[in-house]
């Protein structure tokens, strides 16, 4: 005890000692600011360390590329990409809980062997596949569709994998639809030759397979892109200009006037047919609006096939005994039907009490 007070007194002493400020056994003033709060000297006891400063931060490297000043027309490309990519993932997650065909394929059961016939691999290669051979399956549906929508040729085979920019196809004025369609069609490496882990034949036959299983997925391929079509009419209609008023006929004196008036610029119109001749052919008005509309069905795919390829990721990902499943679900309906039958003869007994109830009331009424 001795020990432990002489150590209390030591301290005390050094306290009063490093800060003299501080009164210690004399009663302080009330509304007076507390002496802490004032500014303590450095001393050995308590020594005083430099203010905190935060690191400059560096901006990361995309937006390097978005906002730099030289290159304006790869930055637009750039931030189009990044827009695109946030509208189909929003799309996709909206089809997902929206969508009554993908809500069906969710729901659907895959026996085994049928599984082992849409991915014909290994357990430990199957697994580490799964989600590019479904991706891959998924894309190469909706792209055929999308081709048979635009009446364009079915997709070509498999080719080495080459990143072209799209927008070069756009600047030549001989380009045909379809040329800037192959350009600007989402490509990819597991669809190529360079894709090692399966090939193009593996990819057609599991195509096959999964479509006598499921044949939704053609169908909600199918609804969205007429869906797509039939909103961009409604927004055609829309914007089309009003129609100018018929003009009026003109009487037999204006006629004879302008006849006189054309007589004498027969010169004028010679050199006006020959610049017209001079010019290229106009390309009509059908083809200019499939070009516009290539870019809003691309993005429509590529939601679709997010979409439907995490659906079928959780399908086709573990098997399943589909009797038990179908078993499990008969009772589960039979166990909702007894309860909602028993429901409605409660509520009839209860009924019948309150009639009866009413009419004694009345009785003695």
């Amino acid at each position: 005890m001795m020990l432990l007070l002489l150590i209390s007194f030591s301290l005390m002493a050094q306290f009063v000692d490093a800060f003299p400020q501080f009164p210690m056994f004399t009663p302080m003033p009330m509304f007076q600011p507390m002496p802490m709060f004032q500014q303590i000297p450095p001393s050995p006891m308590f020594p005083t360390f430099p203010p905190f400063t935060m690191p400059p931060i560096k901006p990361l490297p995309l937006f390097d590329k978005l906002f730099n000043e030289t290159n304006v027309a790869d930055n637009i490309l750039l931030f189009s990409k990044i827009a695109s990519t946030l509208s189909s993932g929003m799309h996709a997650a909206a089809l997902i809980y929206n969508n009554k065909d993908i809500e069906k394929i969710m729901e659907m059961c895959i026996e085994k062997e049928d599984r082992k016939k849409i991915i014909p691999f290994k357990k430990r290669k199957a697994k580490k596949i799964l989600e590019k051979y479904v991706r891959a399956m998924v894309e190469t549906i909706g792209l055929n569709e999308l081709r048979s929508e635009l009446k364009f040729q079915p997709l070509p085979p498999w080719t080495s994998f080459n990143e072209t920019e799209t927008e070069k196809m756009e600047t030549f004025a001989n380009a045909t639809v379809e040329d800037i369609y192959n350009q600007r069609e989402p490509k990819s490496k597991d669809r190529s030759l360079d894709n090692k882990k399966f090939t193009e034949q593996e990819l057609y036959t599991s195509i096959a397979h999964l479509e006598k299983k499921i044949p939704l997925i053609r169908e909600v391929f199918k609804k969205e892109y007429s869906d797509h079509r039939r909103d961009e009419s409604k927004d055609k209609s829309k914007d089309k200009p009003k129609e100018e008023p018929i003009p009026k006929k003109k009487s037999d004196e204006e006629e004879d006037s302008e006849s006189d008036e054309d007589y004498d610029s027969d010169e004028d119109s010679e050199e006006k047919k020959k610049k017209k001749e001079e010019k290229p052919e106009e390309k009509p008005k059908d083809e200019e609006d499939r070009r516009d509309k290539i870019g809003g069905y691309i993005a429509e795919f590529k939601a679709v096939s997010q979409a439907l390829t995490s659906t079928l990721q959780g399908v086709l990902s573990h098997d399943r005994d589909c009797k038990e499943e179908k078993r499990k679900k008969e009772e589960e309906e039979k166990k909702k039907k007894k309860s909602s039958e028993e429901k409605e003869k409660k509520k009839k007994k209860e009924e019948t009490v309150k009639s009866a109830e009413q009419k004694k009331k009345k009785d003695q009424a």
